[in-house]
């Protein structure tokens, strides 16, 4: 009684050297034959196969980049929020980083000043000031 082979004897045996066809025009007849022979880990470490697939790879890539530039207008509306709250988030913090400090005796004195324009007499700033 002769047994099947199991699958990993199977796969085993598959993964081993097997013909491969070439699929690529570009290849010289000598690597093209030296390849059809070749496992999957020789095939893909030639630095033919390599590049062919980096060359393919940008092909691909540069099929699917979007050809030109779009005008704000001419953006999807959540794009366009999006920048302008990019922005407006840059702006305030630019303002806030450029702002210049103002001591506390000197806005004191500013709101001293605003107030008794005003005419109240009661100022909100409690200390004595020169």
């Amino acid at each position: 009684t002769a047994r099947a082979p199991s699958r990993g004897a199977v796969a085993a045996s598959n993964s081993q050297r097997t013909p491969r066809g070439s699929t690529s025009t570009a290849m010289s007849g000598e690597l093209a034959q030296r390849s059809r022979y070749l496992s999957r880990k020789e095939e893909v470490d030639d630095d033919a196969f390599v590049e062919r697939n980096r060359q393919r790879a940008n092909n691909w890539l540069s099929e699917l980049a979007p050809k030109i530039w779009q005008m704000e207008h001419e953006r999807p509306y959540f794009i366009r929020a999006k920048l302008e709250d990019d922005r407006r988030r840059k702006r305030m913090a630019e303002m806030y980083r450029n702002m210049p400090t103002l001591p506390f005796d000197a806005w004191c004195v500013v709101r001293k000043n605003e107030l008794s324009q005003m005419g109240s007499m009661s100022p909100t700033c409690s200390r004595r000031v020169a």
